[in-house]
């Protein structure tokens, strides 16, 4: 590849730096263990696979919202920075006999993202890395790059630009990604965080908070969705605000809040009571769901 058609091909890949909480899970029992304490089919998956999923506890609630990797001989769980200790907390105490090792992997390399459709031309180029590919943070087309100290210099001499945080968390909220502790917390139920169909298997058969989960699926419902919202009404809000009704009720609350990609609108993820939260709702004068 000559160096006009590398230009070429590079020319929309943006990265950024990323802190993200990496664990590997070894050990033969590694996939059966995991599945036992997360939302998705982890024994199903084979090296290449990849799939969202909430570690939950004994109540059902979400300990964690990861993405889990499937590599050869290992699992590999990526979540939001600063949450290695209480997962790994909360599953090594299920530890007895299983043939399982959690490490923490966090801080060990550099963590960047990457995005962009000239991707393939970047990873080519670039040696001594690893990629997570997709990671889903801003699109598909996202990838989680582990490298060391110099990554960011080998990136900026194949003229790779890097993204504002400003920017990122804008492609963040149009992709819809929850991230772990702005987003969602422990006090919320997984069917509350609306990725039923990307994280949670309800054919899976039992695991830790299994029974909450399965509950509401079968016999009821939430009060509360996360949603996309959007409108030149979000532009006097922030992250914590409330939205109210005409009768005075809370019918909205924003986790997350940023410019969009069109200059004279807001966007931003929370949570809607579920009356207002179908797709195209006015919750509020200029704020609607997407």
């Amino acid at each position: 590849m000559d160096s006009t058609d590398n230009s070429q091909s590079v020319a929309d890949v943006q990265f950024a730096p990323l802190a993200r909480t990496i664990i590997k899970i070894t050990g033969s029992d590694r996939a059966a263990f995991l599945h036992n304490f997360s939302t998705n089919d982890i024994v199903k998956m084979q090296p290449g696979d990849r799939c969202e999923a909430f570690i939950t506890s004994v109540q059902g609630k979400t300990l964690g919202h990861v993405v889990v990797y499937c590599v050869e001989e290992a699992l590999v769980l990526v979540t939001a920075d600063g949450q290695q200790e209480t997962l790994i907390n909360h599953l090594d105490r299920y530890i007895i006999m299983e043939d399982v090792e959690l490490e923490n992997c966090s801080g060990i390399a550099s963590t960047w993202l990457l995005f962009g459709e000239g991707i393939p031309s970047v990873a080519s180029e670039l040696n001594g890395v690893e990629f997570m590919s997709p990671y889903g943070y801003c699109g598909e087309t996202c990838q989680l790059l582990l490298g060391d100290a110099s990554t960011a210099e080998s990136l900026e001499q194949l003229q790779v630009r890097e993204a504002s945080s400003d920017q990122i968390e804008t492609l963040r909220l149009e992709a819809g990604f929850v991230e772990f502790g702005v987003d969602v917390t422990e006090a919320n139920l997984p069917q509350e965080v609306a990725r039923d169909a990307i994280a949670i298997s309800f054919t899976k058969g039992c695991y830790l908070g299994q029974e909450t989960v399965a509950r509401i699926d079968a016999l009821g419902h939430v009060n509360w969705l996360m949603r996309t919202m959007t409108g030149i009404g979000l532009a006097s809000l922030n992250a914590g605000d409330e939205i109210a009704g005409d009768d005075g009720k809370k019918i909205a609350r924003l986790t997350s809040c940023s410019n969009a990609s069109d200059p004279n609108q807001k966007i931003a993820l929370g949570y809607v009571h579920k009356d207002f939260a179908e797709s195209g709702t006015t919750i509020a004068d200029g704020i609607q769901v997407a």
